[in-house]
């Protein structure tokens, strides 16, 4: 009887800090890579850039954190998600001439 009391207090004592750490993984980690692979399964399932429009992409992934414009039709738009996964797409005339960059964390 003395061994199912010693149970009981361990898993009292222990299901909190269980549940802690999951919530924690959850919260800093796991929320922060769903967003990351859902960003990446958007551009993938686009396929080629090259040849697309802007309103086309951004309708499919959503408006980009940052733009910069280099010359008078040319810019880089640039997708984040939660730092895990970042794309820079180069356009010209609003025209996608392909991805400059992609980093996955």
């Amino acid at each position: 009887m003395e061994q199912i009391y010693t149970i009981f207090l361990l898993s009292i004592i222990t299901c909190p800090v269980v549940v802690g750490i999951g919530t924690r993984w959850w919260l800093v980690d796991g929320r922060s890579r769903w967003a990351a692979n859902r960003l990446r399964r958007k551009f993938q399932n686009l396929g080629d850039l090259r040849g697309k429009t802007l309103a086309e992409i951004t309708a499919a992934v959503g408006k980009p954190y940052k733009i910069v414009s280099w010359r008078d039709n040319e810019a880089t738009f640039s997708w984040d998600a939660g730092h895990r996964y970042h794309v820079v797409l180069r356009f010209q005339d609003d025209i996608c001439q392909g991805v400059v960059g992609e980093i996955i964390i």
